[in-house]
């Protein structure tokens, strides 16, 4: 919601729209895929509760959306969300924004991330007034590499063996920005 408006964000294949509670099964069915939650810093989910958990503690704002393809717009097949500084691991200054994003492992390869992470951009600067978006990957995770680059995004900086507690593992990522004035550039 963003001042009290539900926000679904189209694109030519996609419904970007809200978390529901009743997508705690369709969460479940994905995101309990060990190859899903650990590459963007959260474990695999385990439970029905887990799943509920996740969408009514962490993705029921105007930040978090969930991904649809548009024949089928109620049933998530991934999602794309800001962090705000004080939610993210990055460095960056209030203000910002990092996006993240995943997908089932069924829709890799399809182009789904680049068409919904693009859009979340443009909504970040066009809706949200963003001065600078940010995005990071671990570095063995090289299908986010990609798509970060595809998106126009400049590498600034590395972060090595960093400790996820969620995870309890480290890992290293390299860190990327976008600008408002880059993005316009694009």
């Amino acid at each position: 919601m963003h001042d009290g408006v539900i926000i679904t964000i189209d694109t030519p294949r996609l419904v970007l729209r809200p978390w529901r509670e009743s997508d705690a099964e369709s969460l479940l069915a994905i995101a309990s895929d060990p190859e899903i939650g650990p590459n963007t810093g959260w474990r695999a989910l385990q439970s029905i509760d887990d799943s509920r958990r996740k969408i009514i503690d962490e993705w029921t704002n105007n930040r978090n959306f969930a991904i649809c393809l548009r024949e089928d717009e109620d049933t998530p097949i991934g999602g794309v969300y800001f962090l705000l500084p004080h939610e993210s691991n990055l460095d960056m200054p209030d203000g910002d924004m990092e996006i993240c994003y995943w997908l089932a492992r069924k829709y890799w390869g399809q182009g789904i991330v680049p068409e919904a992470a693009q859009a979340m951009i443009d909504y970040g600067f066009r809706a949200l007034g963003l001065p600078t978006i940010w995005c990071g990957h671990f570095l063995h995770n090289v299908q986010s590499k990609r798509v970060i680059e595809k998106l126009g995004f400049r590498y600034r900086y590395s972060i090595k063996d960093m400790y996820w507690p969620s995870l309890k593992q480290s890992f290293s990522e390299d860190d990327y920005a976008l600008t408002r004035e880059e993005w316009m550039e694009l």
